[in-house]
């Protein structure tokens, strides 16, 4: 009797929940939206049209018939929000087949490459890395040529780089690289959808075949950003140089690897993209300026809509700000956001509120679904999503809790507690995400945000714009020097957080079901009533029990065969070289979260003793019991196949033991691999259609 009504009970909440949300679907419906646009990237295979449109009219179907006959608010939502799914794989799908972009089947060796800069990123003295469109590669057929490339180019020579310019230079392509492991961020996926089909570098000089036009945008675009560089590089010392650069064009090729790191560890790296928080930053302090400028002129400040003046100008500044910033997602995104939040400021609406924020993220998914594959996105908005719910709770009970307190002490609460609290919301919220994407989180990101963040807010960003004014007149020299102070404070919190005791958590990466369980706890702890928080709370603790749960390989193998790495006993790793693909061997360290003192080279474990080798194989134990050899002359195959469970090869070894081999032709259809005892993830299956990105 008890059960059956505390069953009664939960089904009467969960049916008020679904009324209430049927009331205010916009705070749902982009979560269902980017739910199916996820599901479609993360798929193993291409997804064919027939069945996707069948589901999509049967769901319509069915949602119509239950409108019709059915009052269960629980029902009406649950079929929205699959439609919506539905609809958000309909709507990445057809993104994906618009783009069209091919991607280079194999490496060029030295070709000659034309083509047109539409970015360009200086590195470090000559050196920049440049993004050309308008692209013809020697010897590789029109249709088969990749609309975009990116190349780093070592010594460009004496000819100026500029965007807009027609050049040729003679360069070393090959195609994206595949990624770590079938859960590690797709490099592919990434460049495809920037319809980037190659990358490469050069150490030649170009030879500019046609230059930009001196007067044309695009002309004094490039020259502002050379001048704003060079300004910066003779002012200020490098370690605030790259960073101030950073600011006011967007690149960061000139950050030095230990202020990285430093911000890496301080949970501060956010400061240096260019994204959500600066163009708030600009926007706010240009709202501010101007407002208060005609507030002090009384005819205006009386007669006219100042605040609504302000609001158009701050977005005139922004949209400057970001054609200065260049073609970068993020700050493309983030001026939408901004931009909604300003138009709201100008139709008298609420500006920070859940529907504004919705609104922004279904207009995005609705255009740009692909946005949602992108790490910076999903930060950014799972971020604003928490700080606004919490802001909405307590707006209301923080002026009634310290009526009658004197105004200073009343300012230094609300100003200090609230930067406080934002650095700890914005990164309790974020974690999940986090620590599956990078497996690593800043224990101390809330200190280090509450000590840098107002000195960026007050100090640093609206230099920026007094800079880009004053860089006209030829005065930008002592703003410029002024930023380099600020920065010079902010790298200093970040150095000092960086090496506090155990500044950063690791853990391995945790399964897909744990990070959605987690993301679910926190929408409902932010948009819940009691019961709703309540099921947060429990959505939480349910994902951190699962995370770990997850098994861990002893064997991952990345294509052709020449990198792996296997784990003996007492937790040590070998690999074939320390200097060997470090670029991978890092993403796998990270993904299992392994200290670098635990991986040994081949070398080493030859002389303690783990491994025997001769010429033409070595010999192995994995930490779970697998024996697993190494070909490097394909005639003793043959021979190892008796010995080992697994048999890895960088060269072909036709059907020595096709059930145990690991080679060349077999890891070219498959890509990256990650075995454990019993069990086996490729990249892609055999007897799978590839996604169009993929190219092995």
């Amino acid at each position: 009797m008890v059960k059956e009504g505390f069953i009664k009970k939960v089904a009467i909440a969960v049916e008020d929940i679904a009324g209430r949300w049927m009331v205010q679907p916009l705070l749902w419906l982009p979560l269902a939206l980017g739910t199916g646009i996820a599901f479609y990237f993360n798929l193993r295979l291409e997804p064919d049209w027939p069945p996707i449109i069948i589901a999509f009219m049967t769901l319509l179907g069915i949602t119509i018939v239950s409108a019709r006959f059915s009052s269960q608010a629980i029902m009406h939502v649950l079929l929205i929000a699959a439609l919506w799914a539905i609809s958000g794989v309909c709507l990445a799908k057809l993104r994906v087949a618009t783009l069209d972009a091919p991607i280079l089947r194999k490496e060029t060796g030295w070709r000659e490459v034309r083509g047109t800069i539409t970015q360009l990123d200086p590195i470090s003295g000559t050196a920049a890395r440049i993004v050309m469109d308008q692209v013809s590669i020697e010897d590789v057929p029109p249709d088969q040529t990749p609309h975009k490339v990116r190349i780093t180019l070592k010594r460009p020579g004496d000819a100026p780089l500029s965007l807009g310019q027609r050049i040729m230079v003679r360069a070393m392509l090959h195609p994206p690289s595949l990624p770590a492991t079938a859960t590690s961020y797709d490099f592919q996926r990434h460049y495809y959808l920037q319809q980037m089909g190659a990358v490469g570098f050069s150490p030649l000089p170009i030879t500019v075949i046609k230059d930009v036009q001196p007067d044309s945008f695009l002309a004094w675009f490039g020259h502002v950003r050379t001048s704003i560089q060079s300004r910066v590089e003779k002012a200020l010392p490098p370690d605030q140089a790259g960073i101030v650069i950073a600011m006011m064009t967007g690149a960061q090729t000139g950050i030095t690897e230990s202020i990285m790191d430093d911000y890496r560890a301080s949970g501060l790296v956010h400061i240096l993209s260019v994204s959500g928080m600066h163009i708030g930053m600009i926007a706010g302090a240009v709202f501010f300026m101007v407002r208060l400028a005609l507030v002090l002129l009384p005819f205006i400040g009386l007669h006219w809509p100042v605040k609504k003046i302000a609001a158009m100008i701050a977005l005139l500044a922004t949209l400057t700000y970001i054609l200065m910033i260049g073609p970068l997602l993020p700050a493309w995104r983030a001026m939408m956001m901004t931009g909604l939040i300003l138009l709201a400021v100008m139709l008298d609406r609420v500006a920070l509120s859940l529907r504004t924020l919705a609104l922004a993220a279904l207009t995005l998914l609705i255009f740009l679904p692909e946005s949602l594959t992108n790490i910076g996105f999903q930060l950014s908005f799972l971020a604003v999503f928490a700080l606004i719910a919490l802001y909405e709770q307590v707006r209301d009970i923080w002026p009634t809790w310290m009526a009658g307190w004197p105004p200073f002490i009343r300012f230094s609460i609300l100003w200090g507690g609230g930067m406080i609290m934002t650095g700890m919301i914005a990164t309790i919220a974020t974690a999940p995400l986090i620590l599956y994407h990078f497996q690593q989180l800043p224990l101390y990101g809330a200190l280090a945000n509450a000590a840098a963040t107002p000195i960026l807010t007050f100090i640093t960003m609206p230099l920026v714009i007094v800079a880009f004014v004053a860089l006209p007149f030829g005065l930008a020299d002592g703003p410029i020097a002024l930023m380099g102070s600020s920065v010079h404070w902010i790298n200093m919190a970040a150095a000092a957080t960086a090496h506090l005791p155990y500044p950063v958590f690791h853990t391995a990466q945790g399964s897909l079901a744990a990070l959605i369980v987690a993301l679910c706890g926190v929408f409902f702890l932010c948009i819940g009533r009691r019961t709703g928080q309540i099921f947060g709370v429990a959505c939480c603790l349910f994902s951190i029990m699962l995370w770990p749960m997850r098994p861990l390989p002893s064997l991952l193998v990345y294509p052709p065969g020449k990198l792996w790495m296997v784990k003996t006993d007492q937790d040590v790793w070998i690999v074939p070289g320390l200097r060997q693909d470090v670029f991978v061997r890092e993403q796998w360290q990270s993904l299992l979260a392994i200290p670098p003192d635990n991986v040994m080279s081949l070398s080493q474990a030859k002389k303690a003793g783990v491994v025997t080798c001769d010429k033409a194989a070595c010999r192995l134990n994995a930490s779970d019991g697998q024996s697993i050899s190494i070909v490097n002359q394909p005639h003793a195959a043959a021979e190892e196949c008796q010995w080992a469970d697994i048999v890895i090869s960088a060269s072909s070894l036709g059907r020595a033991c096709t059930e145990k081999q690991l080679d060349r032709y077999y890891l070219k259809r498959i890509g990256p691999v990650m075995v454990g005892k019993g069990w086996k993830t490729e990249l892609l299956p055999a007897g799978v259609k590839p996604r169009p990105w993929r190219q092995l």
